[in-house]
């Protein structure tokens, strides 16, 4: 008799749990602590006389087909779950803001680095290209200098070398005149000379 009442029990409680549902909820809690006295009960008729077993099976049978818990208990329930995915709400919001945040900081500072490293790359591009523009500008001064320079060497070199050439023509002119005045003078010596003779 106990054995039957123990498996009537459990086939019971067996289909109370298959007819809840298998996700997180109030009523899986309710469930839960349906299955757990019921279990209890259970357990407390296998030391108790055979003649109490139909009381506590009578007992469980009209626990599960009437109202598991009181409208209050259930509220109470709703409201902590409730209030429990909330939380989870909140926390799971607050993580995903702190993430975005994270996220939006690392990107600002990634375009200044590459914002700074653009602007550094056309600051020496435009140094680079400014040189260049003044190689090329003093080449072509050069260029256009260069027969400026020759002319001016060509005309200084002639003028030195007509300088010289009046430098000697003065020293020649100077040489032959103290020649001319020394033949000179030799001539009238050798005739006075000739005079002089009886």
């Amino acid at each position: 008799m106990v054995h039957l009442t123990h498996s009537s029990l459990h086939w019971k409680l067996r289909c109370i749990a298959d007819s809840d549902d298998e996700n997180i909820s109030p009523n899986t809690v309710v469930h839960h602590k349906a299955e757990t006295k019921a279990t209890t009960s259970s357990q407390s008729t296998e030391n108790e006389p055979a003649a109490s077993s139909q009381n506590v099976e009578e007992d469980l049978e009209s626990t599960a087909t009437a109202k598991r818990t009181p409208d209050s208990e259930m509220d109470a329930l709703e409201a902590s779950y409730a209030k429990s995915k909330r939380l989870r709400a909140v926390k799971a919001t607050t993580a995903l803001k702190t993430k975005l945040e994270m996220l939006e900081t690392s990107s600002s500072a990634a375009s200044g680095s590459m914002l700074e490293t653009i602007l550094l790359l056309r600051e020496e591009n435009e140094r680079k290209a400014e040189l260049r523009r003044q190689e090329e500008d003093q080449r072509r001064r050069d260029e256009a200098a260069a027969p400026e320079a020759r002319y001016q060497a060509e005309k200084t070199e002639a003028e030195e070398r007509r300088r010289q050439d009046r430098l000697d023509n003065e020293d020649r002119a100077r040489r032959n005149k103290e020649e001319a005045r020394a033949r000179t003078q030799e001539h009238v010596l050798l005739i006075g000379t000739l005079i002089k003779k009886p």
